[in-house]
């Protein structure tokens, strides 16, 4: 590494050498693959940390630059080293990643579509292991750079432990040398559990017929400890893509009032844009449901939102357990416990802002047919 630039003074200089990168490295790719996704990190078990699925191979190249847009693209050198990486965007537009190996240094720099500096990362290597990943990054829109440096440590040839700039990963395995837990430890007193492998029994199915039964049952708890004194519109189970492999479950409890539509009529906004979304009237969270939960239901939670967030399909089996939940739920005496209104209807939120297209697919699979009829002619969806 001697006589090596410094990071920072690596990232002054990589702006000027778009051009020279991009001519060494596809000029090396021997080997092409497409993938649907991220498949290749520098950093070690990344996707079990950050809950994010692993790219799977395609065996064909795509076929023209729709389909090309949802595909990154992966060119291997003779050495069948990493040498150039194409994240493909919308019409024709390329991110692309050139890798330099000096040594038992890699340097990765990164370019956006317009072939400006995104980051420059470095991959040190002892005998074969990465012993520190370390990069260097200016963010969109003239934000300040970031760093981020993580340190490797082995034992007995097995990566033990990570540490962060504010965190630290401890590692185990089982018997056979297989991954078993990732604990992660943020700043002085943060600690979860990033990571645990599966037992057999433990699939999606399993879990998700626990978690099903259990909210069946413990919603309807939750809301009935919240003061609640005037006539209910409407129950939401808010969830989060964003939150797919750490926190989509449970889901949040939202609560619209009659007095919610009645103030949204008064005011002539788009009942079918407006009328939905509990946070519009600051209700997405009103009842704790995670407080019912005993440390098995709490571990039935991560887990299946670890797998989820690790599987090529998302959320959507989530999706579908809370559909699910919200159709069972329909038939519940809900005026045991509050005033609700004749059109009553209980049904999965997403967060991030839902599409029309995107509610609808909740509320079509958790509502009964006849009022989503009644909602219909009543001008409470977009025609």
């Amino acid at each position: 590494m001697s006589g090596m630039l410094s990071l920072k003074e690596r990232f002054e200089t990589a702006q000027a050498e778009y051009d020279v990168l991009k001519q060494r490295c596809e000029s090396q790719a021997v080997r092409w693959e497409w993938v649907d996704g991220f498949l290749y990190r520098p950093e070690p078990f990344f996707h079990e940390r950050e809950q994010f699925s692993r790219g799977r191979v395609i065996p064909r190249e795509p076929k023209n630059n729709l389909e090309r847009a949802t595909f990154a693209q992966y060119g291997f050198n003779k050495d069948n080293q990493l040498v150039v990486v194409r994240y493909n965007q919308a019409f024709g537009k390329v991110v692309e990643l050139f890798y330099v190996q000096n040594g038992a240094v890699t340097e990765g720099t990164r370019y956006d579509v317009d072939h400006k500096l995104i980051n420059v990362n470095r991959q040190y290597f002892v005998d074969d292991h990465i012993v520190r990943y370390e990069v260097l990054a200016q963010p969109p829109f003239s934000e300040p750079r970031w760093s981020k440096i993580e340190n490797y440590h082995y034992t007995n040839g097995k990566l033990a432990r990570i540490e962060g700039s504010n965190s630290r990963f401890e590692i185990t395995y089982s018997k056979r040398g297989v991954l078993h837990t990732i604990a992660g430890y943020y700043g002085v007193n943060g600690q979860r559990l990033v990571y645990r492998r599966p037992r057999k029994e433990e699939t999606q199915k399993a879990l998700g017929e626990r978690l099903h039964k259990a909210f069946v049952q413990l919603i309807p708890k939750a809301l009935a400890n919240v003061e609640i004194t005037e006539p209910v519109f409407n129950v939401t189970l808010c969830y989060s893509v964003a939150s797919v492999g750490w926190d989509f479950f449970p889901p949040t409890l939202g609560v619209i009032y009659e007095s919610d539509r009645q103030e949204t009529i008064a005011k002539r906004q788009s009942l079918a844009g407006y009328l939905w979304n509990p946070h519009n009237f600051y209700n997405g969270d009103v009842a704790d449901l995670w407080g019912l939960l005993d440390d098995d239901l709490r571990e039935a939670c991560r887990l299946l939102g670890q797998e989820m967030g690790l599987s090529s399909r998302g959320c959507t089996f989530g999706q579908k357990l809370l559909r699910r939940v919200a159709r069972d739920l329909a038939d519940f005496n809900w005026s045991t416990i509050f005033s609700i209104m004749p059109d009553f209807v209980i049904y999965p939120y997403l967060n991030e802002g839902a599409s029309h297209v995107e509610f609808m697919r909740d509320f079509s699979a958790s509502v009964p047919q006849e009022r989503i009829a009644q909602f219909q002619e009543n001008g409470y969806f977009y025609r």
